[in-house]
C-alpha cells in the first residue's frame, strides 16, 4: 500500500474508532500529496470522513484544503438534519395514509456509522406498493407540498420545498 492510501485508510480507522491522527503521519505529507490525498477523498466520496477526524484534531494546520474537507462535514451534518425532517414528514404521510413502506439506502445503512451524518446521501429512497402509488403521491404533494418531477419504469421523483429529492420506488427491479 503506498503512503497516501496507508494515511487514508489511518484516517477512515480513526473515524471508525473515534481516535485521533498520529500528527507526524499527515506532517510528514508534502503539499502534493495532500493534494493527493484530498482527491483520492473525493473521488471515493469520503471527504466527509476525513474532514471530520481532521476537523477534530487540535494539532493540525488548518490550511485551506483542510478547511474546505472540514466544511463538506459541517455541511453533511446540515444535510443529514434536513434529510430526517423529510423523513419524518413522509413516514408521517405515509402512516397516516396507511401505505405500508420501507425506507431504502443511505437511512437503512447510517446507523453502522460512527456519526449518522457521515453516511452522506443526496436523496431519500422510499419503497411502496405500486397500487399505492398515486395515493402517496397525491398525499405528498397535498400534505407536504412536494411538486412530482418524472415517473421513471422503477420510481417515482418529488421534490420537497428545500429542494430535497425524494424517488418513491414501486420496483426493485432494475431493467
Amino acid at each position: 500500500m503506498d503512503k497516501i492510501t496507508t494515511i487514508l485508510m489511518n484516517l477512515i480507522k480513526c473515524s471508525i474508532h473515534k481516535e485521533n491522527i498520529a500528527i507526524q503521519q499527515y506532517d510528514a505529507l508534502s503539499q502534493k500529496e495532500k493534494e493527493q490525498l484530498f482527491q483520492l477523498c473525493s473521488k471515493h466520496s469520503i471527504s466527509v470522513i476525513v474532514g471530520d477526524v481532521l476537523g477534530k484534531s487540535k494539532m493540525i494546520e488548518k490550511t485551506p484544503d483542510v478547511k474546505k474537507l472540514i466544511n463538506e462535514s459541517f455541511m453533511s451534518v446540515y444535510r443529514y438534519e434536513q434529510s430526517q425532517t423529510e423523513i419524518k414528514k413522509i413516514t408521517h404521510v405515509l402512516t397516516e395514509l396507511k401505505i405500508p413502506y420501507i425506507l431504502l439506502k443511505g437511512p437503512r445503512v447510517r446507523k453502522y456509522y460512527p456519526e449518522p451524518w457521515l453516511r452522506t446521501s443526496c436523496d431519500i429512497d422510499i419503497l411502496i406498493h405500486e397500487e399505492d402509488l398515486d395515493l402517496a403521491i397525491n398525499g405528498l404533494v397535498e400534505k407536504c407540498s412536494y411538486k412530482k418531477q418524472e415517473r421513471n419504469y422503477h420510481d417515482v421523483h418529488l421534490v420537497s420545498t428545500n429542494n430535497i429529492l425524494l424517488e418513491l420506488h414501486f420496483n426493485i427491479k432494475e431493467k
